[in-house]
């Protein structure tokens, strides 16, 4: 991680965090640590104190403004933490230090001043203490910039709505409506919340099968290979008319009076075709049969006619 060509070098999180993502972060050795706010894990049976000082890590900083809030205990927390090997034993740093300090503190007993000063010798080089006039020089000056936001149309109409609501009387008293005003210029969705629409609609397309497979293959195909695949063609049935005339299945033709052509056009096409040509033939063969019967009759007629 600390050479030149990683991908980061520097990761600015939460203790939260630390302790919610440990597996990653402890496949790292990590240069430096830096805690701020060190007093957050001032306890050594806090989950904080012991997954940190778990970390490989080659050097460690605590930031804290309250190194000691309660007890001495939370200062051996804070230096175990630093420098693990030297400060090891809490019995010995609280016999040396954290009774007499802590029962002066009580007003119990007098203050040693040779146990002060013992622990002042041996916090010096470990504890860095900075006040305001050691290093208000070397500050800059603060600048303030201000940044008007406009609020939205959302938020306006909620600030309208909220001051029409509220009394004289209570926004002088300062008793309702204050906190609500400060939501809904922070951000209206915490004020009202309103569930937000997908503005994606996707409306179904409906398909009818046979007729999309017959539009994007059966009329992409070409004739010639519709004809290399389908057996009712005239040329096929010829060929096999010529060779297997006893034994091939379109010996039926014959049977009822189609030919090649008949064949190909009838099982080429739907199952309204077939039955169109099957009316039509019917019909043709009807009609063939009323002109065998009708038309010698004019004829018979007339030889009679004349025989008379």
């Amino acid at each position: 991680m600390y050479t030149k060509d990683a991908s980061f070098h520097i990761v600015i999180t939460s203790y939260q965090i630390v302790i919610t993502d440990i597996k990653y972060f402890n496949r790292i050795k990590w240069q430096y640590m830096i805690l701020d706010e060190a007093q957050a894990i001032k306890s050594t049976s806090s989950m904080r104190w012991k997954t940190l000082l778990g970390f490989s890590c080659r050097n460690r900083l605590l930031l804290s403004g309250t190194p000691i809030q309660n007890s001495m205990a939370e200062l051996w927390a804070l230096l175990h933490f630093i420098m693990p090997t030297l400060f090891d034993s809490h019995e010995e740093f609280n016999e040396w230090f954290s009774k007499d300090i802590e029962s002066h503190a009580e007003n119990k007993t007098g203050i040693d001043e040779k146990h002060l000063s013992r622990l002042h010798m041996i916090l010096k080089p470990f504890m860095l203490r900075r006040i305001k006039k050691d290093v208000e020089n070397e500050l800059s000056d603060k600048i303030e910039v201000m940044v008007y936001c406009p609020l939205t149309t959302r938020q306006n109409l909620l600030y309208m709505a909220l001051k029409q609501k509220i009394k004289i009387e209570d926004l002088l008293h300062y008793t309702v409506g204050g906190g609500d005003s400060h939501v809904v210029c922070n951000h209206p969705e915490l004020f009202e919340r309103r569930d937000a629409k997908s503005p994606i609609r996707i409306s179904p397309l409906q398909y009818k099968i046979p007729y999309l497979v017959y539009d994007c293959n059966i009329r992409q195909i070409s004739t010639y290979k519709i004809n290399r695949y389908f057996v009712f063609t005239p040329e096929y049935i010829f060929s096999a008319m010529d060779k297997y005339f006893e034994s091939t299945i379109f010996n039926f033709s014959y049977a009822l009076g189609l030919s090649y052509g008949d064949l190909y056009r009838i099982f080429q096409g739907d199952i309204l075709h077939r039955w169109r040509h099957f009316f039509q033939t019917e019909r043709e063969d009807y009609i063939l049969y009323l002109k065998k019967i009708v038309e010698p009759l004019p004829a018979f007629e007339a030889n009679d006619t004349s025989a008379k």
